[in-house]
C-alpha cells in the first residue's frame, strides 16, 4: 500500500482517466455546472433535474423523473413541466441531457464530484495508491447539497455523509502511515469536528498522536472524549478505544 504525493484523477464509469470532461456538475456544498468556458447560469428551474440525473448516475424513464420532480401535479401537467425545464435546458447547456422517448441521462464524460468521492472511498478500501496533493477538500467537507429540501436528495443525504466521513478516517489513516502527520490529524480533527461522537474518528486521532509519539496528546484527547461522551450520553468510551489507550495509562516498571 502506498501514497504517492499527487492524487490520479478519480475514475469515473461516463469518462476516461484521459478525458477532458465537457461538463463538471458539483452538488457537495452547492449546486453549479461547469462547462469548457466556465460556470454555466443554468435557469433555476432546471437545476432539480439535473441534481436528480447525476444523483442517480444512470438512465431514469421519463415517467419516474417526471413524478419525482413534479409529484404534486397530474401525470399530464407533470410531463408537460418536465418537457419545459428539458427545452429551457438545452436552451442554456446543449446536450447536457441526452433524451430519447422514454429515457433520460446526462451526456456521457459527464462528471460529478460526488462520483469523484465515491470513487476515492472505493480507492481507499482497496488500498490502491492515491497523490493525495490533488483531492479536492470540498470532497470531505461538504454536505450534499445543504440548502435543498427535496424528499430525493433527503434519501441520499445520510449516506453521502457517512461515506464522507469515512473516506475522511481513510485518508487520515493512510496519510499516517506515510508520516505525513500533520495533514492526518487535520483530516481526522476536521472529521471529529463534523461528528463529535463518532468514535471511529476519534480513534484515527489518538492512533496519529500515538504514531507520532505525543503519548501526552492522546491521553489528552481521549480524556476529554471520555467526558463528552458521559456528559452527553452517561457511557464510557467503547472497548476499541479503551484498549488503543490503556498502554499508555499503566505506569512503566522500573529499569
Amino acid at each position: 500500500m502506498t501514497t504517492t504525493g499527487r492524487l490520479d484523477p478519480p475514475r469515473h464509469p461516463r469518462t476516461s482517466r484521459s478525458a477532458s470532461p465537457r461538463w463538471s456538475i458539483q452538488l457537495l456544498g452547492g449546486f453549479s455546472v461547469t462547462g469548457k468556458s466556465g460556470v454555466v447560469a443554468l435557469p433555476e428551474s432546471t437545476w432539480r433535474l439535473v441534481a436528480l440525473l447525476a444523483l442517480n448516475d444512470q438512465p431514469m424513464l421519463r415517467g419516474r423523473v417526471a413524478g419525482t420532480l413534479y409529484g404534486d401535479k397530474d401525470e399530464e401537467h407533470a410531463q408537460g413541466s418536465l418537457r419545459t425545464a428539458l427545452w429551457r435546458l438545452n436552451q442554456a447547456t446543449p446536450g447536457l441531457v441526452e433524451t430519447d422517448c422514454h429515457v433520460l441521462r446526462l451526456a456521457r464524460g459527464t462528471r460529478v464530484d460526488l462520483a469523484d468521492l465515491q470513487d476515492l472511498a472505493a480507492r481507499l478500501d482497496q488500498g490502491l495508491p492515491i497523490e493525495v496533493d490533488a483531492v479536492n477538500p470540498i470532497l470531505w467537507c461538504a454536505d450534499l447539497l445543504p440548502d435543498w429540501d427535496d424528499a430525493f436528495i433527503d434519501d441520499h443525504r445520510e449516506l453521502v455523509r457517512q461515506v464522507r466521513l469515512r473516506t475522511m478516517e481513510s485518508l487520515a489513516r493512510r496519510l499516517c502511515e506515510t508520516a505525513h502527520w500533520g495533514t492526518a490529524l487535520r483530516l481526522a480533527l476536521l472529521a471529529v469536528r463534523q461528528a463529535p461522537m463518532r468514535e471511529s474518528a476519534h480513534q484515527v486521532v489518538l492512533e496519529i498522536h500515538l504514531a507520532e509519539g505525543n503519548v501526552s496528546e492522546a491521553l489528552r484527547h481521549y480524556r476529554a472524549l471520555s467526558g463528552t461522551l458521559w456528559r452527553e450520553l452517561g457511557i464510557r468510551p467503547s472497548e476499541r478505544l479503551r484498549s488503543i489507550i490503556a498502554p499508555y495509562r499503566t505506569p512503566l516498571p522500573a529499569d
